[in-house]
């Protein structure tokens, strides 16, 4: 699913609100009108009172008499309506239109501007089509816990983790390409993790694979079946591509000549891409032809992550836990 799939998805969720909203009220109006025909009575005066003040506004009468007449006994009527609901055990608002958001009543929009309802809807899809909601469900940098690296390391990831904050706040086409660079179990995968479903909080379409699996989709769509709609123009066209475990796939002239194109297509149409690799500069020139090597140096921001492996602490605090001293 790509972008635009993600919102008709949501636009039809709203839609979906609507009509769901439509069918209760309904369901209500219905149930209260056989249990209390006193209210059905009203409901009828209700609306007989409406349909004649629309006669009298397209006759263009102008009496003011009139008008004050219609709306008073408008207002009378709603009122009993309340009371009869209320003296039999309904809320006074029961037989209002019912909405699943109050702000925008189920539009979507307040204003010109998208509602925040229709801001959480599309972020929710977005995770769901990311590829991270299986992964770190909730992540973000509020549970990015320095406690796990040891001392000497701790300073250099608070600066990478401010580093981090800034780079999602100030998100955009003219966004630094990141490489994390570093060992394994050291948080790479974590933190640019955090960075996605942060971009994603904020409405941007962020993907996330595992080189293999990237890899994958572009064979798949170039050698097996054409035809099958693989989302292969979704890494292409992201708002974030986040790439996991650079340098784990098997090397051929395909793989090298793939990743060249989604990077570089990507920088050709100013998509910012995160990748973490364990591979220092001299493993990427080994592993590598030039011209990709060049894109990974030099249109990347390569950032180095302290030595450190949080899946043992995490491990050993887990087991401390177990067996307290």
């Amino acid at each position: 699913m790509n972008k635009n799939k993600c919102l008709e998805a949501v636009n039809q969720l709203m839609e979906d609100r609507r009509t769901n909203s439509r069918i209760e009220e309904n369901r209500r109006r219905e149930g209260i009108f056989a249990s209390v025909p006193a209210i059905a009575q009203k409901e009828r005066e209700l609306q007989e009172n409406h349909a004649a003040f629309f006669r009298f506004f397209a006759d263009r009468d102008g009496s003011e008499e009139k008008f004050l007449a219609f709306r008073d006994k408008s207002l009378s009527l709603q009122e009993e309506i309340k009371t009869l609901l209320a003296q039999n055990g309904y809320p006074a608002d029961y037989l209002d239109p019912v909405h699943h958001c109050s702000v925008c009543l189920d539009e979507g929009v307040v204003d010109g501007a998208l509602c925040a309802c229709y801001k959480q809807a599309l972020s929710e899809q977005y995770l769901k089509e990311s590829g991270m909601e299986h992964l770190f469900n909730g992540a973000g940098f509020a549970k990015y816990d320095l406690s796990l690296y040891p001392a000497d390391a701790r300073q250099k990831m608070e600066k990478l983790l401010e580093f981090s904050k800034k780079y999602v706040q100030t998100f955009g086409e003219e966004s630094q390409n990141l490489l994390f660079v570093g060992e394994p179990g050291c948080g790479k995968t974590f933190l640019s993790v955090c960075i996605g479903c942060e971009l994603i909080r904020t409405g941007k379409f962020v993907l996330y694979a595992p080189v293999q699996s990237l890899l994958g989709d572009f064979e798949a769509a170039t050698f097996r079946n054409k035809e099958a709609g693989l989302p292969t123009e979704d890494y292409l066209d992201a708002d974030l591509l986040i790439i996991d475990d650079l340098g784990t796939e098997f090397y051929s002239s395909f793989v090298e000549t793939t990743l060249y194109s989604v990077i570089n297509t990507r920088l050709t149409r100013k998509k910012p891409t995160v990748i973490s690799t364990n591979l220092s500069i001299d493993d990427r020139e080994a592993c590598y032809a030039s011209r990709l090597n060049s894109r990974l140096t030099y249109s990347f921001l390569n950032l180095q992550f302290p030595d450190a492996d949080l899946r043992a602490e995490i491990l050993r605090r887990k087991a401390a836990k177990k067996n307290p001293r």
